[in-house]
C-alpha cells in the first residue's frame, strides 16, 4: 500500500463512514475496507488528530468488545466532512448528547454482579491520564462509571454527592 495524500484518505473515511451509517456494509466490512484502504503509515506521517482517531475508530469495529458509537462514527464524518472542526472535548461532549446510550448497561437500586464479558468490554486496559482524565478520555471514564453503578446500584452511587447535587444535575437533564 503506498502513502496516500491528506485529501484521499479524507475521500475513503468519508464513504466508508457514510456506507457504515446507513446500513450499506456491517461493521467488520467497514473495518477490513480501512485497514485495506488506508495506510497508518501514511495517516501517521501526516500527524493529524482527526485522521488519526478515526482511523483507530475503524480498525476496531470488528472486534469483539467494540465500543464504538454511532453517534460517534456520525461526529467523525460530519468533521471529515468539513461540518465541525474536531476537538476531543467536542467529540465527547456530541457522544454524550447523543440520544445512543455509551454503554449497553442498566444500573438498578441495589446493583448486580458483572460478567466476564461486560468488565472485558468496559474496563480499560490500564490507568492512563490524558487531559485531565483518568482512563484516558471523558469517555471511557463515563463508561467505566457506567460498569461500577451497575456493579454497586444506584443507591449507593446516590450517597457519593449531597441531595443538593442530584436536584441540580437532574434540573439540568435535557
Amino acid at each position: 500500500m503506498e502513502n496516500m495524500d491528506i485529501k484521499s484518505i479524507k475521500q475513503n473515511f468519508v464513504e466508508l463512514l457514510a456506507q457504515l451509517l446507513e446500513n450499506k456494509i456491517d461493521r467488520n466490512t467497514a473495518a477490513k475496507l480501512m485497514r485495506k484502504q488506508i495506510s497508518l503509515g501514511s495517516i501517521l506521517e501526516l500527524q493529524d488528530k482527526l485522521l488519526t482517531y478515526s482511523h483507530f475508530a475503524l480498525n476496531v469495529l470488528d472486534y469483539e468488545y467494540c465500543t464504538t458509537t454511532d453517534s460517534e462514527l456520525l461526529y467523525l464524518l460530519e468533521c471529515l466532512e468539513g461540518k465541525r472542526e474536531y476537538s476531543d472535548e467536542a467529540r465527547w461532549e456530541f457522544i454524550l448528547n447523543s440520544k445512543e446510550p455509551i454503554t449497553k448497561l442498566t444500573p438498578t437500586i441495589k446493583g448486580q454482579k458483572l460478567n466476564l464479558e461486560d468488565y472485558d468490554r468496559y474496563t480499560p486496559e490500564k490507568f492512563e491520564y490524558y487531559n485531565g482524565y483518568v482512563f484516558g478520555d471523558k469517555i471511557t471514564t463515563c463508561k467505566l462509571i457506567s460498569l461500577l453503578m451497575v456493579n454497586v446500584g444506584i443507591e449507593a452511587v446516590i450517597k457519593l454527592a449531597p441531595k443538593a447535587m442530584w436536584e441540580e444535575a437532574l434540573k439540568n437533564y435535557k
